[in-house]
């Protein structure tokens, strides 16, 4: 099983955040291989933290598990779920959690410190 990083994880993680990367080695061990949704690289990439050949280098032995056809048709399906209930969370949020959900054969695990967004989605484990 994969685990996928969120963009908060990541932007820390490439700031040398100790904390961060013993929390990545440990969730690591406990789900499997780290998987980075295309939609973190996009949000890294255009944040403050702009550095391209770092986020290159960390990504470049990692799965990249892309924004596709099945992913937007969950993301639809998650976004309609939350409005219904009018708990709207940001887009990139929904997108990173249906890629997860796409890309898994079984429930995904996303490494986040934004708990209270993703724990909103059905279906995920959060670390």
């Amino acid at each position: 099983m994969a685990l996928y990083i969120d963009s908060d994880v990541l932007i820390l993680f490439l700031k040398g955040d100790e904390k961060i990367a013993s929390r990545i080695e440990k969730a690591i061990s406990e789900h499997g291989k780290l998987a980075l949704p295309s939609i973190v690289c996009f949000e890294v990439l255009c944040g403050s933290f702009n550095e391209m050949k770092r986020i290159h280098d960390f990504s470049k032995d990692v799965e990249i598990a892309p924004f596709d056809r099945n992913a937007a048709q969950i993301a639809s399906a998650i976004y309609k779920h939350l409005k219904s209930k009018g708990e709207i969370l940001e887009l990139g949020d929904i997108a990173i959690a249906a890629i997860a959900i796409s890309n898994s054969q079984e429930k995904p695990c996303i490494l986040t410190n934004n708990i209270r967004h993703f724990s909103r989605i059905p279906g995920l484990k959060l670390a």
